[in-house]
């Protein structure tokens, strides 16, 4: 880590001395050290941290479900249903026509369990 102006950094020790200098005057102590880190933060902040991160690092994250998960004969019976009026989207296409025959199948109450 690098400071753009390292000088600035002898301020933090500022908020420090004032905390030393009020420790046995003040009964709200939590106050002060509060005080005394916000002031030291904004002090630090003045000094312009830098770090510097190395520019080829890769991060790779899989996710595997090795689960035996099959479905229940109702969503099952459910799709079966579904396909029978929405083919499989082998392509990319609009979804606004599948949308309005699925909700046609339940306000007509074809896709009940019931139904299945």
């Amino acid at each position: 880590m690098t400071f753009v102006h390292p000088f600035a950094l002898l301020l933090v020790a500022l908020p420090l001395a004032y905390v030393v200098y009020e420790w046995p005057r003040t009964t709200r102590r939590t106050a002060l050290c509060l005080k005394m880190l916000s002031f030291a933060a904004i002090f630090l902040a003045f000094s312009e941290p830098a770090a510097r991160m190395p520019e080829t690092k890769t991060g790779v994250v899989a996710l595997v479900d090795t689960s035996d998960f099959h479905a229940g004969e109702a969503v099952r019976a459910a799709h079966a249903k579904i396909r029978e009026h929405i083919p499989f989207m082998a392509r990319d296409r609009a979804m606004d026509g599948d949308v309005k025959r699925i909700c046609e199948l339940l306000a007509s109450g074809r896709l009940a369990p019931s139904a299945a």
